[in-house]
């Protein structure tokens, strides 16, 4: 039920909450927990100080001055609360008329909504400011605003913020799925409680703007391009709350590149939506294209296209049988590789590695030409005249489409998805870019050889239709350390 209300009969001038955490566990339990108080996500801030003794501390606020959206967070505190409080508002009101309270941490977390009573424990402070109209005292002011929230959250049952867990093993709780879409924004089309707890961060293709939602569909926060450029179709959200994300210049891009998931740029962008680093990988020669990878160092992964000519495709033993859609009418291809990008200053990087896919060949069409072996004997090596696709996907330049990368700081590895070649592979990333352009060296001492595949064994001749695995694939990740299905 929603409840009417009318401006005049209002008197919060503004509703605060704070509250300060230590790790991020606690912060993202905090964040949720004000998001969920406060009524509004996109009000709900963060800053980084210093304890006493050293240590950072997280402060994170949320301030509401609407008088609509402050009474309805007053009306969060529910009945039994506001009551309380309405027994010794006069102890709790200072000089400048704000209403001080706080609420038990641990108890919200919980699923319960408690006025802390120790001033020891973990809590949340809240502070109401009240406005005085003409021919009102303050005193009757205070009691009139009280009771209206009273009011209100005796019509509109107030549901407690989402369990949430920190890293002290404690179990996972059922999170709360708002089933009448009461928060839903976007994003979200289906909600059950089945629904993992969490953030879903997405960029729509045709639009500018990243968003991050909640597991019940409320609207956290959102980006848009600085360069007004759509995705690439993919975004991360760095540990700092910048996001990283690519960006499609296609439309002025000078080479000859086409196709989905063109990308040729890489823009960081800050909370508060400051362009804090960009960066363009586009030439005649290659362009960046589907996804990038955030490294613990600081560094990047891209996937990018090169240009291979005719001439050079046919000297590697690709079958000239094999049609491309390359513009001009040559059989020009485009296989991919992979580049480790150091970001310098706020729109230049150094390029500090990389490893191209045509470096590691395998063809038996031409033994007069380069890479000529048995395509079975290799499975280190890609066929470069394996055609996956059908119909008008056949033979495209595009011919491997690797369209997600991931990378294993633990074992220094990347795992490369190419739908084209409906595979997924996984390569060595210790290696100097000498050493990943040879079949030695690196931890493994294979160089820049795959050192596994899975997903389609017909592509290194070792097996039928029967035996594919994998249709098209999208978005390859490690499975992280302590998952069940680790």
């Amino acid at each position: 039920m929603t409840h009417a209300l009318h401006g005049p009969s209002v008197g919060l001038h503004h509703i605060t909450w704070r509250a300060t955490g230590s790790a991020v566990s606690d912060v993202d339990v905090l964040i949720e927990a004000l998001a969920w108080l406060i009524g509004d996500p996109e009000v709900v801030q963060t800053d980084k100080t210093s304890s006493y003794h050293g240590p950072e501390v997280i402060l994170v606020s949320a301030t509401t001055s609407n008088k609509r959206k402050a009474i309805r967070s007053f009306a969060r505190l529910g009945r039994d609360n506001i009551q309380a409080l309405l027994q010794d508002i006069e102890q709790r009101t200072d000089d400048q008329n704000v209403l001080h309270f706080r609420l038990n941490l641990d108890d919200l977390i919980d699923g319960k909504v408690v006025l802390a009573s120790d001033f020891g424990m973990a809590t949340i402070k809240g502070q109401a400011k009240f406005e005085v109209y003409s021919g009102q005292s303050a005193e009757e002011q205070r009691l009139s605003t009280l009771n209206e929230a009273l009011e209100l959250a005796k019509e509109n049952d107030a549901v407690p913020v989402a369990q949430a867990t920190t890293d002290d093993g404690e179990t996972w709780p059922t999170p709360t799925c708002s089933a009448d879409r009461q928060n839903w924004t976007m994003g979200l089309i289906y909600c059950n409680e089945e629904a993992s707890l969490g953030y879903t961060l997405f960029s729509p293709i045709p639009s500018n703007t990243t968003y991050l939602i909640d597991h019940e569909g409320r609207e956290l926060h959102r980006w848009s391009s600085p360069g007004e450029h759509r995705p690439a179709l993919s975004a991360y959200l760095l540990p700092d709350g910048d996001l990283l994300r690519t960006a499609n210049i296609a439309q002025t891009a000078v080479g000859n590149f086409s196709g989905g998931g063109t990308g040729g740029k890489v823009e960081r962008i800050a909370w508060d939506g400051t362009l804090e680093w960009s960066w363009e990988y586009s030439s005649t020669l290659h362009i960046s294209h589907h996804d990038i990878e955030p490294m613990p160092n600081g560094n990047l992964l891209m996937i990018a296209w090169e240009e291979r000519t005719e001439e050079e495709a046919l000297q590697a033993g690709r079958n000239p049988a094999i049609a491309s859609d390359s513009p001009g009418g040559e059989n020009n291809v485009w296989p991919d590789h992979i580049i480790e990008v150091k970001p310098v200053g706020s729109n230049d990087a150094e390029i500090v590695w990389r490893w191209y896919a045509w470096d590691h060949l395998i063809q038996d069409f031409d033994e007069t030409k380069d890479n000529y072996g048995v395509v079975a004997d290799h499975p280190e090596l890609l066929n470069i005249n394996y055609v996956g696709a059908t119909g008008n996907q056949a033979g495209r330049a595009d011919w491997m489409h690797c369209n997600g990368l991931d990378y294993n700081s633990a074992l220094d590895q990347i795992a490369l998805s190419c739908r084209g070649m409906n595979e997924v592979y996984i390569i060595d990333h210790s290696t100097t870019t000498e050493e990943a352009a040879g079949h030695t060296g690196g931890n493994a001492g294979k160089g820049g050889d795959i050192l596994y595949r899975w997903g389609n064994p017909q592509v290194y001749h070792k097996g039928l239709s029967s035996d594919q695995q994998f249709f098209a694939q999208h978005d390859v990740q490690w499975i992280e350390a302590g998952h069940p299905d680790e």
